[in-house]
């Protein structure tokens, strides 16, 4: 997915369906991707987890300035 945060950084993802996934963020051109929890190694993303009718909230990635 893309461009698919608010102005204020936040973003909701509805109807996904149960299942693992791997959250990441691109702050722009020339800068690396950022995966949940806040690394740039994709060998160090941490896996979300989605149940059937399960609702997650409280992820959080900074970008680097």
């Amino acid at each position: 997915m893309s461009k698919c945060s608010e102005a204020d950084g936040s973003y909701l993802l509805k109807d996904m369906p149960p299942g693992k996934y791997v959250i990441t963020a691109e702050p722009g051109s020339n800068k690396a991707k950022v995966f949940y929890p806040g690394t740039t190694e994709k060998k160090s993303a941490g896996v979300v987890r989605i149940g059937t009718g399960e609702h997650l909230g409280g992820f959080e990635i900074r970008l680097p300035k």
